[in-house]
């Protein structure tokens, strides 16, 4: 027990310095990235904002949960009194299971949108509206304060039952019920968003270069036209098609450790402090890595790193790709 103990007390020691750096750092990468996709909704034509509207609202919400999960950590390891230490658990688990659900929704949605964009350009045209975006963000957000609050619900319990407050996302293999069809449902519900993200993907990646050389060889008969087929072959939408799926990679890379640790833990297969403490640390940091990911495909960044990390000169730019 008293190994455990020090075990715990070295990683609480180590999460005060990680988490304070990770917030700063994801408020900055934050901050940037949702000037960038402002300045750039403003300078592109109506046909080109879906893509960026969806962009920011990414942003908006990863912005959302660095601060709101970093005053949530914050509360909870300066409380002094077990109403405060409550208190603190309470606000971070439902923030952080909030916006961790929310940003992943919007990523499935922005694949699903590129997929009907380049698919069913008709139905696309005629459903692609200000008003079906607004509704979309109110189911993503109706649906991740449903499942925060199942999961705030269910840890509750589980926080009284201990005689210390617990500072990372409950992992024991002692969980209630409803803790465990949450994690089913988790489970089941990340690996369907991983397969839609992938075929959508894969699908918008094969029918770009099929436009590409459509594009190269064939004479336009009108000119609007021309210049739609263009932008989606090397505009806005078909930059934004490829850096989806980096933030697809993204995503797999930093919510399956979390869920292998679950799936461990519930089983009672490979117990490991350290190793829950990791696969949860990847897990926040998500909303740090995506405006990095953003960051790096601007070209003026690109063009400043390129003599240095030359692994970059193949990243296709948010600006311009080159067919």
């Amino acid at each position: 027990m008293s190994g455990n103990g020090s075990k715990s007390d070295v990683l609480l020691d180590i999460d005060a310095v990680i988490s304070p750096i990770m917030l700063s750092f994801g408020i900055l990468c934050n901050t940037i990235w949702i000037i960038l996709l402002a300045r750039h909704l403003f300078r592109h034509s109506v046909n080109s904002k879906t893509p960026m509207v969806m962009a920011l609202s990414l942003a908006i919400c990863d912005g959302c949960w660095v601060i709101f999960a970093g005053i949530g950590w914050f509360i909870l390891h300066t409380s002094k009194t077990s109403s405060n230490e409550l208190g603190g658990y309470t606000y971070f688990i439902f923030v952080e299971t909030f916006f961790e659900r929310l940003s992943h929704l919007l990523v499935v949605a922005a694949g699903i949108e590129r997929f009907l964009a380049i698919q069913t350009p008709f139905f696309y045209e005629k459903y692609n509206s200000n008003t079906c975006l607004i509704k979309l963000f109110l189911v993503c957000s109706i649906y991740s304060l449903l499942f925060a609050s199942i999961r705030l619900m269910s840890d509750i319990d589980h926080y009284t039952s201990v005689n210390k407050p617990i500072y990372r996302p409950n992992f024991s293999n002692g969980a209630s019920d409803v803790r465990i069809l949450y994690d089913g449902w988790t489970l089941c519900e990340l690996a369907t968003m991983l397969i839609i993200l992938t075929v959508c993907n894969i699908t918008v990646i094969r029918c770009l270069r099929i436009l590409r050389e459509r594009l190269v060889s064939s004479c336009p008969r009108n000119l609007q036209g021309y210049l739609k087929q263009k932008d989606m072959v090397k505009g806005i939408h078909a930059s934004f098609s490829y850096l989806l799926v980096v933030i697809t990679i993204v995503l797999a890379v930093t919510s399956i450790p979390y869920q292998v640790r679950i799936i461990c833990n519930r089983a009672s297969v490979w117990p490991s402090e350290t190793a829950n403490y990791i696969a949860s640390t990847i897990l926040r940091s998500t909303p740090t890595i995506n405006p990095l990911v953003y960051i790096f495909y601007q070209k003026s960044v690109r063009n400043r790193i390129k003599p240095r990390l030359p692994c970059f000169q193949k990243v296709h730019p948010m600006h311009e790709l080159t067919v």
